[in-house]
């Protein structure tokens, strides 16, 4: 089997809506120094930009939501209630802010690690909403946000791919 390709950025360079629904079911890996953390995209919410009043983009461009009206296929994250960070992917055509906040999604892969990232026991709280998603993935962090391009095996330690079959080539493949 080929090495898995990301999702390519053409694939965010549509309509918000679209994507939401598009980015339903696939995976969303996180590299790590072992084996990668995999998990199944379950839930999706709409960001959109200024004619959506739960935005970050609602009001005008701000230094903290410039990052939607950027480049495609980008990693957004940001702070909400002072503990949790909320992981997006930016969407739309440039100039245009759009973004898909990746609400909980079902860890496949590194069940283990992505438990003890999280300090949980429990399958069931592991990734139940948007701002714990990123703890299981272990980003509580805005170090990443934004340099790294979800469409490039490279330049990233996110992807989000459209595969379901993982295989032992892959992860070798990605050290």
């Amino acid at each position: 089997m080929a090495l898995l390709k990301p999702l390519p950025r053409k694939f965010y360079n549509r309509d918000t809506i679209t994507v939401v629904k598009g980015l339903l079911g696939k995976l969303l890996v996180k590299s790590t120094s072992s084996h990668p953390i995999v998990a199944k995209i379950v839930e999706t919410e709409a960001c959109k930009g200024m004619d959506d009043p739960a935005s970050d983009a609602y009001v005008s461009k701000t230094e903290r939501n410039q990052l939607m009206f950027g480049k495609l296929g980008i990693v957004y994250v940001y702070l909400v209630y002072r503990n949790y960070h909320c992981f997006n992917a930016t969407c739309e055509r440039e100039s245009v802010p759009g973004a898909v906040l990746v609400r909980p999604a079902e860890v496949l892969e590194e069940l283990r690690i992505a438990l003890k990232n999280r300090k949980t026991g429990s399958i069931k709280n592991l990734s139940n909403g948007p701002g714990k998603l990123t703890q299981p993935l272990k980003d509580a962090e805005f170090g990443f946000r934004g340099k790294n391009p979800i469409v490039s095996w490279k330049k990233s330690t996110y992807w989000i791919i459209s595969e379901t079959l993982l295989n032992q080539k892959f992860f070798n493949d990605l050290h």
